[in-house]
């Protein structure tokens, strides 16, 4: 990342709506705001790569209550893109073991093979320590038909945004680092170097619509006029990001030497 090229300068949606709205002269109605609003987030769901989304950890506490434990990802989560992402913790983040005991059924019966009763044993659990689920694509994401409460390795399935554990989980918190959109107050930080992009992209869409709508050729030539000038600053700003910084280009060039 390059610094001096203000990557991590954020501005808000309000910010780039009022740029919009200056460039269509829309000054002193407040009419068009809804249709801008989606015009600006349409393009930033679209342009994800303008650094609306970064790297998140949080900590979520685990819903035992259920016939399968299970929590909910946070909003804006997008994907886990890391290995060993998912780590449970207790209530002050440190790792702890997903299983503490072990629960062996005994059952006592005659010797005609008739249940005369059974007794339930707790064995602490001095096994290797198992922090992190194994992520297993069970067709039985939740309530599974098989027997979940020996001492094995704690299962876990992702569904509809919700994180589902085997029946064995013990631990009460998990600690997930993921790829998620950067929010603030309950709304998209956006990089400063992306706003002309995202305003002219408005204006194009505002434009185009109008013309649609009246079909008076001066929205025509505003839509190719903001059409140019938005592809020229999309371009700039997928390319910022990009740009190495000095630790980086010192990498470059020592691993470059090295070939030589």
């Amino acid at each position: 990342m390059n610094q001096l090229q203000g990557t991590y300068e954020y501005i808000d949606l309000d910010y780039v709506l009022a740029g919009v709205k200056m460039q269509l002269g829309l000054r002193d109605t407040t009419s068009e705001d809804i249709y801008l609003r989606d015009c600006l987030n349409i393009i930033l769901k679209d342009l994800r790569s303008f650094g609306t989304t970064t790297y998140i950890v949080t900590q979520l506490e685990i819903d035992h209550e259920g016939a399968t434990p299970k929590c909910k990802l946070p909003d804006g989560f997008i994907r886990f893109v890391k290995h060993g992402s998912i780590v449970f913790v207790n209530a002050e983040g440190q790792a702890v073991p997903a299983v503490n005991e072990n629960v062996q059924v005994g059952v006592t019966v005659n010797g005609e093979g008739q249940e005369l009763g059974s007794t339930t044993y707790v064995f602490p659990y001095q096994g290797l320590v198992q922090t992190q689920p194994a992520f297993i694509n069970n067709a039985f994401f939740e309530n599974s038909p098989y027997d979940q409460s020996r001492m094995d390795a704690v299962t876990m399935n992702v569904v509809d945004g919700y994180m589902y554990f085997s029946d064995n989980l013990q631990a009460d918190f998990v600690k997930i680092a993921y790829l998620g959109t950067l929010y603030e107050n309950g709304q998209i930080k956006i990089p400063a170097y992306a706003e002309l992009a995202l305003t002219y992209g408005a204006c194009e869409k505002w434009s185009a619509t109008q013309f649609a709508i009246t079909g008076d050729q001066k929205f025509r030539i505003m839509q190719n006029d903001y059409q140019v000038k938005y592809a020229r600053h999309k371009a700039k700003a997928k390319v910022i990001p990009l740009m190495p910084d000095a630790k980086e280009y010192s990498l470059i060039n020592a691993q470059f030497t090295t070939l030589i």
